[in-house]
């Protein structure tokens, strides 16, 4: 049975993000994913536009999916998910939303 841990992060009640940490270890491998789930055509409005302002070049749109419309996997590092959320909090401002890091 793999290990799994779980943590909240981040609680910002100011934009209505919650952010949990779920890191399952596989083969000695770590599985971190962000999944962001909020308005499908506020996420594709504003995914690559949060991108763009963590680092165009640094290959972290061809490590995000999209998983049933509205809801986004990202595999990368913990700091690389991070940085998104810290951009889609600047582009979403107050809009209700649910942002897990796993």
């Amino acid at each position: 049975m793999p290990a799994k841990k779980e943590e909240i992060i981040a609680d910002s009640k100011d934009y209505f993000v919650q952010v949990k940490a779920t890191v399952e270890q596989l083969s000695n491998d770590y599985k971190k994913k962000l999944k962001c789930e909020m308005e499908k055509n506020d996420l594709e409005a504003q995914l690559m536009k949060a991108i763009g302002l963590i680092n165009p070049s640094n290959g972290i749109n061809d490590q995000i999916h999209m998983i049933n419309g509205s809801i986004i996997e990202l595999n990368s590092s913990i700091n690389d998910a991070l940085k998104l959320l810290d951009a889609l909090n600047y582009d979403f401002g107050e809009k209700e939303k649910k942002l897990f890091l796993f």
